[in-house]
C-alpha cells in the first residue's frame, strides 16, 4: 500500500520543492502570528480598528491560503519529479511499476481558513470606518 524509498542525486529543482512543502506552512503561520501580535499590541493601545491591521489580516488570509494549496502542489509536483528522474534512468520507459506518476490528495481546508481571515478583516475594515467617524464626533 505505501513504500518508502531513498534515491540519491534528485535534481534541484526537485529539492526545491521539497523545501517549499515544508517553508510555505511555516511561513503562513509567522505571517499569522505576526497578525496576532499586531492585533494585541493595538489593544493594548486602546485602537484595535486601523488600516494596517486590516491588511495585515487580508496578508494573513492570502498567507494561509497559499501556504496550505501550495505546499500540497509544490510536494506532488516534487514527488512527481522524482519518479520522472527514476523512469529516466530507466530508458525513459515511464515510471516503474508501482509508482504513480502524479498524486495530489487536495485538501481544501485553506482555503476555508483563509476565507474566514477575510472576513475577519472585512469586520475589522468597517470597524476601522466606525471609530474614525466615532472620533469625528467627538
Amino acid at each position: 500500500e505505501s513504500v518508502w524509498i531513498e534515491v540519491a542525486g534528485i535534481s534541484a529543482g526537485s529539492r526545491w520543492l521539497f523545501f517549499l512543502e515544508f517553508a510555505l506552512p511555516t511561513l503562513a503561520a509567522i505571517t499569522i502570528s505576526v497578525s496576532v501580535a499586531w492585533l494585541a499590541i493595538a489593544l493594548l493601545r486602546g485602537r484595535p480598528f486601523t488600516r494596517a491591521l486590516t491588511n495585515s489580516i487580508g496578508v494573513a488570509a492570502i498567507a494561509v491560503m497559499i501556504g496550505g494549496m501550495g505546499a500540497q502542489i509544490a510536494g506532488a509536483v516534487g514527488r512527481a519529479s522524482v519518479v520522472s528522474q527514476l523512469a529516466a534512468g530507466d530508458m525513459g520507459a515511464g515510471p516503474d511499476e508501482g509508482f504513480i506518476a502524479f498524486a495530489l490528495n487536495l485538501d481544501a481546508a485553506p482555503v476555508g481558513w483563509a476565507f474566514g481571515l477575510a472576513l475577519v478583516a472585512a469586520a475589522f475594515q468597517i470597524g476601522t470606518r466606525m471609530q474614525r467617524e466615532t472620533e469625528l464626533l467627538a
